[in-house]
């Protein structure tokens, strides 16, 4: 499986950069840069379907990339306030 980097937007995290992930597959998530790329290994957060939590984003991170271990699932990262 690849992943892409997806940009995140300023407006989307405050002060806190907290935000509230949930996934309906289980997934592996990464924060970074522009070129970060998720993979089911060490460098990744594993992600358990149906299983919200909240987490901060990095201060460095600008982008984030999610792989799944089967296709047709869905992140969602919504900001907490």
């Amino acid at each position: 499986a690849t992943s892409e980097p997806v940009p995140i937007p300023d407006t989307m995290l405050g002060e806190t950069r907290e935000v509230r992930i949930v996934a309906n597959t289980r997934c592996f998530l990464r924060f970074g840069d522009s070129a970060v790329a998720a993979s089911n290994a060490g460098t990744s957060i594993p992600i358990v379907a149906d299983a919200p939590e909240v987490m901060v984003v990095p201060a460095s991170a600008t982008h984030f990339a999610v792989v799944q271990d089967s296709a047709g699932g869905f992140l969602t990262l919504t900001p907490v306030a």
